[in-house]
């Protein structure tokens, strides 16, 4: 008897929406609800304002190692032309008279004065950019030691957690410029006690099938019949078979399995798969 077709539609089910709430607040604002607090009653603040306090300082850069280097180097710099341009002028002037000098055009002199500052700021910028950043990654990746050092002596568990958090984003910062294994090994440090505290055990998920699976494939059933994966793909109708190797499950493009004419019968989408009985 011929087979008849089956058609499959898919149910997308929308993940919740998380939405965030404001609380409202009157029009005079949260001003008019502030009150005044003796000098006794500054011991009982609570420990999140003060962390939060610490944290807002820890993430601020010193920049002014940095803009010293590269103010030192424009200096350096400047003196080394000045003093080439004195030490040569006895041989120009032995060269060519004074009156030379007086009659260069003035788009000439004009272009000349364009063209040092331009020298002058290329020159500042490759110094910056080889001497600057490599200041910066140090300013950093030492701001992101210390505060490591720190979190250790804290007892206060939450100011701990907000500071080994701080490492890590410090740490984003650092390897913006450069990633080392001082950064790497700091990282996973921090990483590691964070997870502690969250009692979070990481797991190393590698993916099953090699070069993954087509885009448009969901699969709704799988069987596993010894080397073998098989995969019924709800969107097609097909099974997709994978054959296990040392990488892991790779597919078989030879195997046919699906909707088609077998003789004088009319394959539909297949809606199941199932393990043959062994026997």
């Amino acid at each position: 008897a011929a087979g008849t077709i089956v058609g499959l539609r898919g149910v997308q089910v929308a993940p919740p929406v998380s939405q965030d709430y404001a609380p409202a607040q009157d029009e005079g604002g949260t001003a008019a609800q502030e009150q005044k607090v003796s000098e006794d009653d500054t011991a009982y603040r609570p420990a999140v304002e003060t962390q939060q306090e610490v944290s807002g300082k820890s993430t601020k850069v010193d920049l002014s190692p940095v803009w010293k280097a590269v103010g030192t180097f424009i200096a350096m710099f400047a003196g080394f032309l000045r003093r080439v341009g004195r030490s040569f002028q006895p041989l120009f002037l032995r060269i060519s008279p004074a009156e030379d000098f007086l009659k260069i055009p003035s788009s000439t002199m004009a272009l000349i004065a364009l063209t040092v500052p331009v020298l002058i700021v290329i020159v500042a910028s490759v110094a910056y950019f080889k001497l600057g950043r490599a200041a910066q990654y140090d300013v950093l990746y030492t701001q992101a030691q210390e505060l490591a050092l720190e979190s250790q002596s804290q007892t206060d568990l939450s100011a701990q957690r907000a500071n080994w958090e701080v490492v890590l984003k410090t740490l984003d910062q650092v390897e913006a410029i450069d990633i080392t294994p001082e950064t790497l090994a700091l990282r996973a440090k921090a990483t590691s006690i964070l997870d502690e505290m969250d009692i979070v055990k990481r797991v190393n998920f590698q993916p099953a099938i090699v070069g993954g699976l087509p885009d448009s494939a969901q699969i709704s059933r799988m069987v596993v019949i010894d080397n073998d994966l098989y995969m019924l793909d709800e969107t097609s109708g097909n099974v997709i078979r994978a054959q296990l190797t040392s990488q892991g499950y790779k597919l078989d493009p030879s195997f046919q399995c699906g909707p088609g004419v077998e003789g004088d019968n009319l394959v539909g989408p297949l809606i199941d798969i199932a393990r043959w009985p062994e026997g």
